[in-house]
This record gives C-alpha cells, sequence and structure tokens, in this order.
C-alpha cells in the first residue's frame, strides 16, 4: 500500500541533461560573486565548456559500430565498481555528493541532546542514533520483534491467516498480496484501494519455477537462508521448518503472473465490489482481510490478478495454519532484520544482496542509516537539505528551463504531418495541463504524529510504516493530492507520473 508504482518516460532523460546542465550552472560559486563596478570583456570569449565527460570517451571505436562504447569505453575500462555497490555511475556519484551533505546535517543533530521533544531535529537525530547504537542492537537480538511474534503465534483458523495478511500491511509487509491506495486508473480525480501480487522472497516467479542449474542453485541457498534467521531466532527444528515455508512461496510462485502480464493496463484493472470479489473468490475471507487493514469500510477494490487472488484463497485453505505461522514468522524476521543484532543482519546481507545481487560488501552503517531515514522521514530530512544546496534562485531558473524546453514542444506538436487534427488537439490539451515540479515540495508533509524514540531501532522503523500506511489509507474518499512527491528531494532520480502527468526533478539530481 505505502510503495507507489512510478513509470519512467523515454523522453524524461534528455530532459534530465538539459536540466542537469543548466542546473552545474546555476550551482557555479560565480553566480553568487559581486560583479565589477566595470567589468573588463576579454578579447576572445571563453570556450565554451562541454557537459560531457570527453575524457570516457573510446575513440579507437567508431561511434556507428557500436556508440556506448565510443561514448563510455574509457570510463568503462579505468573506472572500479566500489564492493559496496552491484552497479557504478554518474548516479552513483550524486549520491555520494548528497550522503555527505545529509550526513554532515543529520550527525550533528544525533551529537545534541536538548532538542525539544517531538520537534524535527529530536526525531531526526534519535532515528540516526538509534541506528548508530550496535551495541544496544546485540544485547536486543530479535527481542523487538516478540510482541508480533506473538500475534503471529495465536493463528489458528484460515480467517486468522486472512486477517493477518491484512494485518501485515501496517508494518510494510506484503504477504502474499500487497495493498495500497492509488489513483484509479480509469478516474484519475479519485482513489482506489489496490491489490497486487505479492508474499515471494527472491524478485519473481521465475526464481522458484525455473529449471537451470543457476536457479535450482538459488533456491536451495534460499532455503538455507529461511532456516538461518528461524534458528537465530530461537526455531529448534529451523531446517524442517524451512522446507515448509520454501513449498508455500513456491505454491505462491506458480500462480504469479508473469512480468509480461503484467505490463498490460487492460488486464490488471479489474475494479470490483465486494460482493463481485466474494464471487471471484469465495474462499477468500475478505472482511477479515480488509478490517484487520483497517479498511472494513471499503466497498471497491482494484484486483490487478484476478486468478491469482483466486488460486490463493485456495492455497490458505490447503495450507496448514502451522505453516502460515512459519510462513509470517520468517517474512516478519526478512523484513526487519537489517534492524536487528549483527548476526540477523549478516545473514540478511548474505542472502539479498550478496547471494541475489552480487554485492561482496555492505555499505557503511553510517550510508545505511541514511538510507532507513529516507524511507521513514525523508521529506524531513530533505528540508534541511534543500536549505543547505538549492536556493529559490536555483529552483526559479530550472522552471524557466523546463517552461522554454515546454514551449520549444508545443511548437513540434504543430509541426508533426503525421498527426491528425483530433489528436493533435488532445496532444495539447495534455501539455497544457503538464506540471512540472522541481526540487522540492510546495508544501511539506507534517509528521507531527509519528513517535521516535532514542533507544528503539525496530520500533522507530515500525512506526514510521505504520504511519505511512495511515497516511495513505486516508486518502480515500478525499481529493487528489496534486501537491504530493514520490521521492525526498536528497533522491538522485527523477520521474514521470502518467495518472498526475506529472514530471518531476528532486534536487540531489539537480546538482553538477
Amino acid at each position: 500500500m505505502i510503495e507507489r508504482r512510478t513509470r519512467a518516460l523515454a523522453a524524461l532523460a534528455t530532459l534530465t541533461l538539459f536540466v542537469a546542465a543548466a542546473a552545474a550552472s546555476a550551482a557555479s560559486p560565480a553566480s553568487s560573486a559581486k560583479p565589477l563596478a566595470a567589468p573588463v570583456l576579454p578579447l576572445v570569449p571563453p570556450p565554451l565548456r562541454s557537459g560531457l565527460d570527453l575524457s570516457g570517451l573510446d575513440r579507437n571505436v567508431r561511434p556507428q559500430d557500436d556508440l556506448y562504447r565510443f561514448a563510455a569505453g574509457t570510463w568503462l575500462a579505468t573506472t572500479e565498481i566500489p564492493p559496496d555497490r552491484s552497479n557504478y555511475g554518474t548516479f552513483s556519484m550524486l549520491e555520494e555528493k548528497a550522503e555527505s551533505v545529509v550526513r554532515e546535517l543529520v550527525e550533528g543533530l544525533s551529537q545534541e541532546a536538548d532538542h525539544a521533544y517531538g520537534s524535527d531535529a529530536q526525531k531526526i537525530g534519535d532515528f540516526y542514533a538509534s541506528y548508530m547504537d550496535t551495541d544496544r542492537l546485540a544485547v536486543l537480538g530479535a527481542a523487538p520483534l516478540a510482541a508480533e511474534v506473538s500475534q503471529i503465534l495465536a493463528i489458528r483458523t484460515p480467517s486468522d491467516v486472512f486477517a493477518y495478511m491484512g494485518r501485515a500491511q501496517r508494518l510494510g509487509i506484503a504477504h502474499p498480496l500487497q495493498l495500497f491506495v492509488a489513483q484509479d486508473p480509469r478516474n484519475s480525480a479519485a482513489y482506489i484501494a489496490t491489490l497486487f501480487q505479492s508474499g515471494l522472497t527472491m524478485p519473481d516467479r521465475d526464481y522458484y519455477l525455473a529449471t537451470d542449474q543457476r536457479s535450482v542453485r538459488l533456491r536451495a541457498d534460499f532455503q538455507r537462508y529461511v532456516a538461518r534467521l528461524l534458528a537465530l531466532s530461537g526455531e529448534t527444528a529451523a531446517e524442517a521448518a524451512a522446507i515448509r515455508v520454501a513449498a508455500i512461496e513456491s505454491r505462491i510462485a506458480n500462480h504469479h503472473w508473469t512480468k509480461v502480464q503484467n505490463r498490460d493496463p487492460m488486464r490488471t484493472y479489474n475494479r470490483l465490489s465486494r460482493a463481485d470479489a466474494t464471487r471471484l473468490a469465495p474462499g477468500f475471507d475478505w472482511a477479515a482481510f480488509l478490517a484487520a487493514a483497517g479498511l472494513a469500510d471499503v466497498t471497491e477494490v482494484n484486483v490487478s490478478q484476478p486468478d491469482y487472488v483466486r488460486e490463493l484463497a485456495r492455497i490458505v485453505r490447503m495450507t496448514p495454519v502451522a505453516d502460515w505461522r512459519l510462513y509470517f514468522r520468517f517474512r516478519l524476521l526478512h523484513r526487519y532484520a537489517p534492524y536487528l543484532s549483527a548476526d540477523f543482519e549478516q545473514a540478511w546481507f548474505g542472502f539479498s544482496e550478496t547471494t541475489l545481487s552480487g554485492v561482496p560488501e555492505p555499505r557503511a552503517r553510517w550510508r545505511r542509516a541514511l538510507n532507513a531515514l529516507d524511507g521513514a522521514v525523508g521529506e524531513m530530512v530533505g528540508r534541511l537539505y534543500v536549505e543547505k544546496t538549492f536556493t529559490p534562485e536555483a529552483r526559479g531558473r530550472m522552471l524557466a528551463l523546463v517552461s522554454t524546453l515546454t514551449r520549444a514542444f508545443e511548437k513540434s506538436i504543430d509541426d508533426i504531418d503525421w498527426m491528425s487534427p483530433t489528436t493533435r488537439s488532445e496532444a495539447r490539451r495534455k501539455l497544457a495541463r503538464f506540471t512540472v515540479k522541481i526540487g522540492y515540495p510546495e508544501r511539506w508533509r507534517d509528521y507531527s504524529d509519528l513517535r521516535i524514540q532514542r533507544t528503539d531501532l525496530l520500533g522507530n522503523v515500525r512506526r514510521s510504516q505504520e504511519f505511512e500506511y495511515e497516511r495513505q489509507r486516508r486518502k480515500l474518499g478525499g481529493p487528489i493530492d496534486r501537491s504530493e512527491w514520490l521521492m525526498s528531494p536528497q533522491t538522485v532520480n527523477a520521474y514521470y507520473e502518467p495518472a498526475m502527468n506529472e514530471i518531476v526533478f528532486p534536487a540531489a539530481i539537480l546538482q553538477p
């Protein structure tokens, strides 16, 4: 539910290049220097500076033979991927730059103890401090999850299983369905509760179904990982339990839609009333699921993969409830292992990052702390980042640049000869409603209801998940929030959101 799907637009890359080039100019120290009383013009104009890294070209390759190697061959040959990453490039460099700025701001707050309780400074500083306090985490072990494990152990019936699936949405655990609120794809003026297939620990159904040697090996590694987490949490028959957990995920994977099927916007739009949903999957306890998710009054849902939900109802009822308790325990441990003691965190990293992604070393703990902060209070941290790095004047220059590009795009619509008059009219209408968001939100998110404690890392993460879940849940029945951002200002990325018809550039990607 708390995850929002955004889709990249190919034209975004071009616009990013223009905006980034202008940002480099806007960020130049010379822009704030006082002008000379009588400037002396050079006899020869200074050479233009290219935004391209010409030293990265490989001029031994002809561009018409291999444009990629021509453009980046030397850079590829001389640049090493750091051991804590699976890839590296200019985005990574900008991320490191943004992280350095944020680290300085956050560490300063974490070292001060006199912040007013409930203030932004207290929440940011104490969250970061709770993440960095590894000595305390070592003492706690899995104890912070004890209350939630008790909830799982109380599951006795299939209806309890459906109810826990709903409850787990609040914890940021989508098993085996993800429930989120999004704009209705066929009515962009309204929100709708949406269900999407989930519940797998590995990235895709093919990891569970493919018969090639690598896939078979990964499934064995996965089963060992399940056993490891369960054993660390005190399960005495961890290996046998892991077999049962892996069996559930395999059953789920057998009925997941493929990536190709999920790309079809027509097939994945199925707006159903509660009565229709019951007819679709009569074995699915909708009342228990939605009530536990805090959506007891919802009358309609968009079921993205209807036949998967029908089969899921059957899987729930044919699988022993004791196996579901093991599955839920494992999924809880997997979700929160990075915020527990080192043995849990290392087990999680070994499988999720090294085995699946090939990353040999974890990132520095302070970097992981900043990533967790971004997920919990991203806009709160972003406000500090913007004050430090992105002036209103720089934002104004970017808006002016995009306005120029938009006018050029409007002219190009008039010049296209293959468009019919009706299509051209619709294109102009869409462009007229096009929204541009630059740098940071017009209205900052309110985190006043979120409680952060210096000695409770897992609690901080969990409460932030529940806070965001409630924020999304409250959208149902209300007007569309067109001021919302799906990325924090310190994020090095950009996106186009089709339902909003908007293009968004966070401040961190507008750095030189």
